[in-house]
């Protein structure tokens, strides 16, 4: 009769010992790719904010102020500018007295009027000349007389009475045999004053925000984390730029240069990395002829 010995059920010491090591370092192997993925997702998530949030500032920036006029400014410094921002563009049809009859083509009829600081008036030789007034001291009307000399002289556009207006005060400075004479048309910019600047950021302190709004008023905050060097410069017409401009160079200015850097933190692992991102851009003015 023959006996055989049955081995006990389980593992034996050493078989645990050599799964409990593989266990380890697949563990260890799974930890250091979470740990990479999650510093490279913190990473890539820093950046994407820093260079959005230049690219905010610059895109708002260039939205404002590309329309402007030679002879917007009034205030051109390194961390901040003054300028008169249109907010409706229009052609002079005929003036009476010291009012104009006036076509806002696509503007008419959305005039902000709360917005109007004043008017704009561009002569023949493309030189602007601009007076303060509310939108209360100029508004006369809409349509109807408006309409009426318009259309007489050629303009097609009567289904909209709303873009006609009557306004106050324009026709001051406006010589009537310019509105028909060899120059061409007259044309009127409604702006409104607005501050651009740099100053302490209120949505992230420690960095410098972007803010805008009107001078004197509360200004808003568009964008933050950019570094003390952010500023701004000012193209004249002689083509050189230059930090700050002031007196009769204010009418010389044609283009504005952001330049910015912005800094952004990831945190991950205990580890903090700081992402910083460079951005310079320009804006000529399309009026400044």
């Amino acid at each position: 009769m023959v006996t055989r010995l049955l081995r006990p059920a389980g593992f034996s010491l050493v078989e645990l010992l050599i799964a409990l090591v593989l266990s380890t370092a697949i563990g260890a192997v799974v930890f250091t790719v979470m740990v990479v993925q999650n510093r490279f997702y913190s990473g890539t998530s820093a950046a994407g904010r820093v260079q959005e949030s230049v690219r905010i500032a610059g895109e708002f920036v260039g939205t404002e102020v590309r329309p402007v006029a030679r002879g917007a400014f009034t205030l051109a410094e390194r961390d901040r500018f003054l300028a008169r921002v249109p907010t409706a563009v229009g052609v002079v049809c005929a003036v009476s007295g010291d009012r104009a009859h006036i076509y806002f083509a696509l503007d008419g009829g959305t005039v902000p009027g709360s917005r109007v600081s004043g008017y704009a008036v561009r002569s023949a030789s493309g030189s602007w000349s601009y007076t303060s007034a509310s939108w209360s001291e100029l508004f006369v009307s809409s349509g109807g007389s408006s309409v009426t000399e318009c259309t007489s002289r050629g303009n097609v556009n009567s289904g909209f009475p709303s873009d006609y207006k009557l306004l106050a005060r324009v026709g001051s400075v406006i010589n009537p045999d310019a509105v028909t004479g060899p120059g061409g048309p007259v044309a009127v910019v409604l702006y409104e004053r607005v501050e651009y600047g740099f100053a302490t950021s209120v949505l992230e302190p420690g960095t410098l925000g972007l803010f805008s709004g009107p001078p004197g008023g509360t200004l808003v905050e568009y964008a933050s984390g950019f570094d003390a060097g952010a500023h701004f410069e000012y193209q004249l017409a002689t083509g050189a730029f230059v930090e700050s401009v002031s007196g009769a160079s204010l009418s010389q200015v044609t283009a504005v240069r952001l330049v910015a850097e912005a800094t952004g933190l990831a945190k991950s692992g205990g580890v903090t990395t700081r992402y910083r991102y460079g951005y310079t851009v320009e804006f000529p003015f399309r009026n400044a002829r």
